[in-house]
């Protein structure tokens, strides 16, 4: 099936990234969750 083998193949490269990836996200959520406070 093409559509799970592209599922994981952006899986693996998500997770090759790493931390990095992840804090790059949660900087953005972060910014989305303080802007009306600010």
């Amino acid at each position: 099936m093409p559509s799970s083998r592209r599922g994981s193949r952006v899986k693996s490269a998500s997770l090759k990234k790493g931390p990095v990836a992840f804090v790059s996200h949660m900087e953005i959520i972060f910014k989305y969750l303080l802007l009306p406070f600010i």
